[in-house]
């Protein structure tokens, strides 16, 4: 017999809340609530940008508010309020956030990915982010930064 992951519900502004340095996140849906099979989660950010990056996540961001460019591979994409842009695991990616206050709703496949948020959150919040915990954290959620030559 296989066990089966319950069905949960959320209520408006009941996610899971935390962030750093401008960026909110809020966990819709974490692994442990979906049996692992995916995370949804929003953040919201100001201009920015997040480095060249590859991991073994499936990632689906809709546009909310605001403008993002994703770079996947040799693709770029610009994505506006009701954008959605896939970015396949194993593709090395950046992402800019083109305005302030630009929010996205995203899709990770499989769950857990939350789970580098939250501790990269933790770790900037503790002023304790060293280039070796950075490493660390990175290294347990199967992400690999990357030089944009890649």
């Amino acid at each position: 017999m296989s066990e089966t992951t319950p069905a949960f519900a959320l209520a408006e502004g009941e996610g899971e809340r935390f962030g750093w340095s401008g960026v909110e996140f809020e966990v819709l849906a974490s692994a442990e609530q979906t049996g692992g099979r995916c995370s949804l989660l929003t953040d919201r950010s100001d201009a920015m940008t997040v480095a060249w990056h590859v991991h073994e996540d499936d990632e689906v961001f809709y546009v909310l508010e605001g403008r993002y460019r994703l770079r996947c591979g040799e693709d770029t994409f610009e994505a506006g309020p009701g954008g959605l842009v896939f970015l396949p695991r194993g593709v090395p990616h950046e992402q800019t956030v083109l305005e302030d206050g630009s929010r996205k709703l995203v899709i990770l496949v499989p769950g857990g990915f939350e789970r580098f948020f939250r501790e990269m959150s933790e770790a900037i919040n503790e002023e304790a982010l060293t280039p070796t915990r950075r490493a660390e954290i990175a290294g347990r959620h199967r992400i690999r930064w990357l030089s944009r030559s890649a």
